[in-house]
């Protein structure tokens, strides 16, 4: 008895160390597929995930929606990355507090911050590299970001 204790308390202790990235890369990579040919552009992954909106223009009108035709599993693990993200990275909560101090809601907020993301993880993908946050910071810096402000 005392031996299964131990090993569920290793297995809970395990699990909490685990990385939001480590957590959500099995269920973003079975939904991207191994195509990496499939999308062209980040763009055509963010209309196939849902984090893009849709734009209706006729003459002078002009509506924006919110994408239902898309992968709603990918849509869904891209909204839990984007907010489990916030907690371990900065650029992250800066841009999703950025976006709710504009009166966006919760949700477009994450929707937001999933676009972002999403482009990240396409280079990712198709470049076959890990995400690096000193580096990512460090070209937010040099192509002038908004979000970060060189010290």
């Amino acid at each position: 008895m005392d031996q299964n204790q131990n090993t569920n308390a290793k297995e809970t202790t395990d699990t909490k160390e685990i990385t939001f990235q480590e957590r959500f890369k099995p269920r973003l990579l079975s939904e991207f597929g191994d195509r990496r040919e499939r999308f062209e552009s980040p763009q055509d992954l963010q209309c196939y995930a849902g984090s893009a909106p849709v734009t209706i223009q006729s003459g002078k009108k002009r509506c924006v929606k919110f994408r239902t035709a898309c992968n709603k599993h990918l849509r869904q693990a891209l909204h839990l990355w984007a907010d489990h993200s916030r907690a371990q990275s900065t650029c992250a909560d800066i841009y999703y507090q950025h976006k709710r101090e504009h009166c966006m809601s919760h949700a477009c907020a994450l929707r937001c911050l999933a676009q972002r993301w999403t482009k990240i993880i396409w280079k990712m993908w198709q470049t076959h590299t890990t995400y690096d946050e000193a580096f990512h910071t460090k070209n937010q810096i040099k192509h002038g970001a908004w979000i970060i402000k060189p010290a």
